[in-house]
């Protein structure tokens, strides 16, 4: 038996979300690079105490904006994006969180997004079937959101 995570599309962002995961790109600036830059490949986990967890956030870099592409290579690093942000996930045990789909659209295309997707997915999979324990795991739900209605229909 194997478990994946769900993920569906909506109009509007879960209200019983415990975190939203947003793209940056990296701004370029006069000034030394920081910590906090959105560097490619960059994950940055913000936790908010208290009840106010639909403000935690799990913000992912993408670097520059000028150097985002669509070609193989550039996608392959946002997969391996989505596998380093599931391994911060896996830490806190959060089970619904809001992915702004519109912060990975560039170039007129969601392929980032699928990109981002398809990595969380992967460093998601586990096998179970040859266990003796059969506990179950409770999986986070990914709800990707964007209020413009030509996007969400593509992101369907």
């Amino acid at each position: 038996m194997t478990t994946l995570p769900q993920m569906m599309a909506s109009y509007l962002p879960s209200e019983e979300a415990d975190a939203s995961i947003v793209a940056f790109f990296q701004v370029s600036s006069q000034r030394k690079s920081t910590k906090g830059d959105a560097k490619l490949g960059s994950v940055r986990l913000t936790l908010v105490e208290g009840n106010r967890k639909s403000e935690n956030l799990l913000s992912v870099g993408l670097g520059p904006e000028e150097k985002v592409s669509c070609e193989p290579e550039f996608l392959e690093k946002i997969r391996l994006l989505g596998g380093n942000a599931w391994s911060r996930l896996v830490s806190v045990h959060w089970v619904v969180l809001n992915v702004h789909a519109d912060s990975f659209f560039w170039n007129d295309s969601f392929a980032g997004l699928s990109a981002f997707a398809e990595g969380l997915i992967l460093a998601s999979y586990r096998f179970h079937g040859y266990r003796l324990d059969q506990k179950q795991e409770k999986l986070p739900r990914f709800v990707f959101h964007t209020k413009n209605k030509k996007k969400f229909l593509e992101l369907k």
